[in-house]
This record gives structure tokens, C-alpha cells and sequence, in this order.
């Protein structure tokens, strides 16, 4: 797998084979997805893999949008395309030139790059805005879900909201990009009680355990209820939560990521 996925690359079309073959069952349908979206016939795209013709300008864009390449990489890549195109080889030097000082600049940019201890109240507000974030963070966690076909089709959410959060996630140094591949830098954040974005955070995956009932998934479990009791015992049973909360935590900290789920536990006065 390169490194640096685009900026590695000197020939689209080899980039976009690669792109192709990541998808699920080595990329089958895919290329009939991809003409569509750039408005073109099957064989065409086939011409282009093979050698044989050329993508224009818009294709190009149509393209990067079709595998959510972020501004930068879509940037990289309309480039690479009129490299691959140029005619004369003033030009195609005039170009590689270009391509080199951009590859140079994400290197430099990613070296430079330092995990925050805590993140900024911007981007802060940015990853508690919608649970997508977090769960993405923490799916990066599993080896099968570190590819972003693989993340949105298990999390369920548009490809253009799942680079977002990927470039999100990599420019604030959560997680680094090699090749196709999205490997977390840190897995954990902790939010203090008193920060603003807690009601986001809370609220956030209130919604989506709301949301889970309708799959009625035998490995999930819910219990909602009511209940009168003494001041005293409301304390106990807060106590026992919070113990089995810790416990929780301490069963986490050498399991094997192989799954992700969702955790909420509620006790609250009415």
C-alpha cells in the first residue's frame, strides 16, 4: 500500500485502480458508478484504465467527488490529469514541477503535525456537532473499518460527510493517512463535566440509542423504567452504576477491537 495515497502517485489512471480495487468485492459495479457520475458510457472508463483515452477536466472533478477526495487531493488530482495529458514536454515538466512542490508541502505539513493534549474550543465544538465524529474516531480502532468505503457503509452516512470527518481527524493529528488506509494516532478523548459541547456529546448518543430500537438486535439491550425509592438509595444505585461503569472501562482496556458500540447509562431525578 503507498504511502501519502495521491501525492504518491504519477499516473491517475493507476490511482484510479486503486481506488476501484479498494471498494468491496474488489471494486465490482463500482466503474459503472463512476461513469455515471462523470456522465460518460462503461467502455469509456475502460478506455481511460487501459491507456486508451483520457479523462477531461470535468470528468476529473466528477471523479475525486465520486471517492470524496478532500480540496487538496482534488486539487492534486485535476493536476495529475493534466499531466498525464500534457502535450509537450515543456509542459509536462512545468507540471510535475507543481505536483512535486505539492506532494512536499502534505509531507511537511504531516511532519510538522503534533498530537493536541486537548483540543481547541473551535475545533471542540467541530467534533461534538455530530456523533459521526466520535464514532468514526473510535471505529478507526478496528482493522476492518479503517478503509472509508468500509466506514461508511457500516456507520451508514454519505461519503462527502465521511471525508470531512476523516480530514478532520488526520488535520487535528487522531489519525494518520497510509494509503487507503486511516490508523488512529489517539483513541481516546475525555470531556470534562463542565465543558459546553457536554450536552452535544450526551445528546448526541441519546439520539442514536433512540435510533438503535428500531433494529431490535438481540445483542443490544434497553431498559427504560420509573420508579419511587428512598433519597438514600437513589445514591446507592447511582454509586453501583458508577462502579459498574469503572468495571466497564477496566473489561475495555485489553479487549481486541473487533466491534463498535454505543454506550449510555441513565439515572436521573423527575
Amino acid at each position: 500500500m503507498k504511502d501519502l495515497v495521491i501525492y504518491s502517485y504519477r499516473d491517475y489512471r493507476t490511482f484510479l485502480e486503486d481506488q476501484i480495487s479498494s471498494f468491496p468485492n474488489h471494486g465490482r459495479g463500482v466503474r459503472a458508478r463512476l461513469a455515471e457520475t462523470m456522465r460518460c458510457q462503461l467502455p469509456f472508463v475502460t478506455h481511460v484504465l487501459a491507456g486508451r483515452n483520457h479523462l477531461s477536466p470535468e470528468q476529473a472533478e466528477a471523479a475525486a467527488r465520486f471517492f470524496g477526495l478532500s480540496a487538496e487531493e482534488s486539487e492534486y488530482f485535476l493536476l495529475l490529469v493534466s499531466f498525464n495529458r500534457a502535450g509537450t514536454p515543456e509542459l509536462k515538466v512545468f507540471l510535475e514541477k507543481l505536483l512535486k512542490e505539492k506532494a512536499e508541502r502534505n509531507q511537511l505539513l504531516k511532519k510538522k503535525l503534533k498530537i493536541p493534549d486537548t483540543l481547541k474550543p473551535e475545533d471542540q465544538m467541530r467534533y461534538y456537532s455530530h456523533w459521526v465524529y466520535a464514532a468514526t474516531h473510535m471505529a478507526l480502532t478496528i482493522p476492518e473499518l479503517r478503509t472509508r468505503t468500509a466506514l461508511c457503509e457500516r456507520l451508514r452516512v454519505p461519503v462527502e460527510l465521511m471525508n470531512e470527518v476523516l480530514v478532520f481527524l488526520v488535520n487535528r493529528g487522531f489519525a494518520r493517512k497510509e494509503g487507503l488506509i486511516y490508523k488512529p494516532l489517539r483513541a481516546m478523548l475525555h470531556l470534562e463535566n463542565r465543558a459546553p459541547t457536554l450536552i452535544n456529546h450526551h445528546t448526541n448518543w441519546r439520539h442514536r440509542a433512540i435510533e438503535s430500537l428500531v433494529y431490535e438486535r438481540e445483542s443490544d439491550m434497553h431498559y427504560s423504567g420509573v420508579m419511587s425509592c428512598s433519597k438514600k438509595d437513589i445514591l446507592r444505585i447511582r454509586e453501583k452504576m458508577a462502579q459498574v461503569l469503572a468495571e466497564c472501562v477496566e473489561v475495555v482496556k485489553p479487549s481486541p477491537e473487533e466491534d463498535l458500540v454505543g454506550l449510555c447509562i441513565d439515572i436521573f431525578g423527575i
